[in-house]
């Protein structure tokens, strides 16, 4: 969930050309900075250093690069254009000194580089616990290019290798070590895998996964030493098994890169201490990522660094911004299986109105467990395949609620929405994530998406004259592949590729504007006063009947009159058998009858008139027995009609889906309590004329 707030985007922000910006770092997160910075101000000089001997890079794909799932030359990252940004510069160069007064930083080579603002992307380096012989040769980290290096160099002839640490990154690590003929275990010291997100149910069906891709796992058990001479043999764990290996891997959490900033003077803790607009202690310095520590939290994953990056590159650029908190969303796979968690799912407080419901499905390997709290999202768990996930995740981002029908059928079919109400991706809410790994919103793709089609119709009206509606017109896999260049999106996991697909199929150079129902206006004051002249009826105290005849008003007169009595009776019950057959008109598709928006009106109106006669039939008495029920169903349906109708009235007022979904639950509802409405009007008549 993103909770980066930009306080003031209309301010017209003038930035300095000369202005001169260093960052430190040039992972993913120090990379989207300076993207970040450069997309304010083109001409903007930022100076980006990096300490490994590489071009920057995607440190989320060494997994799959171990895997042999991507390529080495995949996960190198695009430096800005140099013509675009002029003063753009990457230095590969160890920061060794930084003064903050004086706004100078050092480099091993010695040379002083000076700034106005300076950004610590510093990130984190791989944990290593203390085991007693944890030092000798034979034991690896996986945290950076030249890891995964040495790890390739290592895999060549050994043979049995443990791995440590249950988490992410143990599990994607041994899974890539697994393909090269080697056994590998898996050690755990916390009672399950990924303990911090998955539920113990899970994570069984997860250890199973990974077992029956021939990797051993065990849980409970922390490493106590690792045994060798001249180098690894074996390791012990903490409840006296030895396992023997040659090779160990260190997969055991992060350390964040805190080190320059505490020379510097920086306030450090966990990390680099910032505040809400990511300045640190020094005035002009800042930090972003896995080294800062914000409100007394470090995040050991990338997409609230992206979020940071954003925020930070706002406020240097003289914009107004803060950065709150960020959600975590884990959505991914592990050993080919889909795993996702969102919020809280593990060590839950116990909350009164708070609500569990899980789905299972053991022969597709499914299960789903949602948390609710005053019926909405807490916390989400899913293992497998969930083609609705994308839309879950926006419902909990948004605090959307969800309704009773919504959760029956979830625990039914493990779907919250039926396939009916499956929306178009353009229809999303614009801050909807839809590529999780880089932070890309549904906004930020269509803005993309627009000014493909601009240029689409630029092109094709300069070589052919030719008019293009829909992107779909114009190579939809070079739009496609252009959207994933621009914004980083699918680029990572690949989870959100059909979403994209499916986004830049639908895409138009018109966005189509929610159109008004025809006689909306009508339609919705006759709902309101439906619901008035219900109100009137339940709420005020019943018709008395006066002492004399001489002091009899209109409406006693009416509804205490035995020939009023039998008309506005039976104009009660004429009107309720045609309100009944007019819906028939859409139950059969009677095409025959007519436009159903008039008919829809006239049925509107029908039922205020109902209302009226309701009144003027009963004297707002409810009844005893049977004409107590017979008034209750009245009521009922009076009701749900109006909000029915209140429903279809403004649905140009609310989102594609959100009308959707209300049209749809009151017009169902509405069916099902018009239903005992005939039989009850039978017997009060029966009742009446027998008796």
């Amino acid at each position: 969930m993103s909770t980066t707030h930009h306080l003031d985007d209309s301010a017209d922000v003038t930035v300095p050309v000369a202005r001169r910006i260093g960052i430190i770092g040039s992972g993913p997160v120090g990379m989207r900075l300076a993207h970040e910075l450069l997309k304010r101000n083109p001409r903007v000089s930022v100076h980006l250093f990096g300490n490994e001997p590489y071009r920057p890079y995607n440190r989320v794909q060494l997994s799959a690069v171990l895997a042999g799932e991507v390529e080495r030359e995949d996960i190198y990252l695009d430096l800005p254009d140099s013509e675009r940004h002029p003063n753009f510069k990457f230095t590969i160069s160890v920061i060794t000194c930084i003064d903050p007064v004086r706004k100078t930083l050092t480099g091993a080579d010695g040379k002083l580089h000076t700034f106005d603002a300076l950004v610590f992307a510093t990130g984190a380096r791989a944990h290593v616990p203390s085991i007693k012989g944890v030092n000798q040769k034979g034991v690896y980290t996986f945290r950076n290019l030249k890891d995964t290096d040495s790890l390739f160099a290592r895999l060549t002839s050994a043979r049995e290798v443990v791995v440590v640490g249950g988490g992410l990154l143990g599990i994607e690590a041994a899974k890539g070590l697994s393909r090269f003929n080697t056994r590998v275990t898996l050690v755990q010291q916390g009672p399950r895998l990924m303990n911090r997100q998955l539920d113990e149910e899970a994570a069984a069906l997860l250890k199973k996964e990974v077992e029956d891709s021939g990797i051993r796992v065990i849980v409970n058990a922390g490493v106590r030493e690792i045994r060798g001479e001249s180098r690894v043999s074996s390791i012990l764990t903490n409840d006296g098994e030895e396992v023997a290996c040659d090779t160990v891997l260190l997969c055991a959490g992060i350390t964040p890169n805190v080190e320059l900033a505490r020379d510097a003077g920086l306030t450090v803790r966990g990390g680099i201490v910032v505040d809400d607009q990511l300045l640190t202690s020094a005035p002009g310095v800042y930090a972003v990522g896995e080294c800062c520590e914000h409100q007394g939290k470090t995040y050991g994953v990338v997409n609230p660094g992206y979020e940071q990056a954003a925020v930070a590159a706002a406020v240097i650029s003289g914009e107004q911004a803060h950065y709150i908190s960020t959600l975590v969303v884990n959505r991914l796979k592990v050993i080919g299986e889909a795993i996702c968690s969102i919020g809280e799912v593990v060590d839950l407080q116990d909350r009164p109105f708070q609500r569990e419901y899980v789905y299972r499905n053991p022969e597709q390997g499914i299960y789903r467990r949602l948390i609710f709290y005053r019926q909405r999202l807490l916390g989400i768990i899913a293992i497998g395949d969930w083609p609705e996930l994308s839309r879950v995740q926006e419902a909990f981002t948004a605090q959307r609620r969800v309704g009773l029908l919504q959760i029956r059928r979830f625990l039914r079919g493990g779907c919250l929405w039926s396939e009916k109400s499956e929306t178009r991706i353009s229809e999303w809410p614009a801050a909807a994530v839809i590529c999780q790994c880089n932070n890309v919103t549904q906004g930020e793709l269509q803005a993309c998406l627009s000014r493909q089609l601009v240029n689409a119709d630029e092109s094709a009206d300069a070589c052919a004259h030719q008019q293009v509606s829909n992107i779909s017109d114009v190579a939809p896999a070079r739009g496609l592949e252009q959207l994933r260049a621009e914004t980083g999106a699918g680029t990572v996991c690949g989870s959100c590729k059909p979403l994209l697909v499916s986004l830049v199929s639908e895409h138009s150079a018109t966005p189509v504007q929610p159109i008004s129902e025809r006689g909306w206006s009508i339609l919705l004051m006759a709902s309101v006063a439906a619901l008035f002249l219900v109100g009137i009826v339940t709420g005020l105290p019943e018709a008395q009947t006066a002492e004399s005849v001489q002091r009899q008003g209109w409406f006693e007169s009416v509804w205490n009159d035995k020939l009023w009595k039998q008309i506005t009776g039976f104009t009660l019950l004429g009107m309720t058998a045609a309100g009944l057959l007019m819906s028939l008109r859409k139950r059969f598709n009677f095409a025959w009858m007519g436009d159903f928006g008039t008919w829809r009106l006239g049925h509107a109106v029908l039922g205020l008139v109902c209302a009226v006669a309701l009144v003027l039939h009963t004297g707002l008495h409810l009844g005893v027995n049977l004409n107590f029920l017979l008034m209750l169903n009245f009521l009922l349906v009076l009701t749900v009609g109006a909000m029915t109708g209140m429903a279809v009235a403004l649905s140009h007022r609310l989102s594609p889906v959100r009308a959707r979904q209300l049209r749809l639950a009151f017009n169902r509802f509405h069916i099902v309590v018009s239903w005992p409405l005939p039989a009850l009007l039978l017997s009060h008549i029966v009742s009446v004329y027998y008796f």
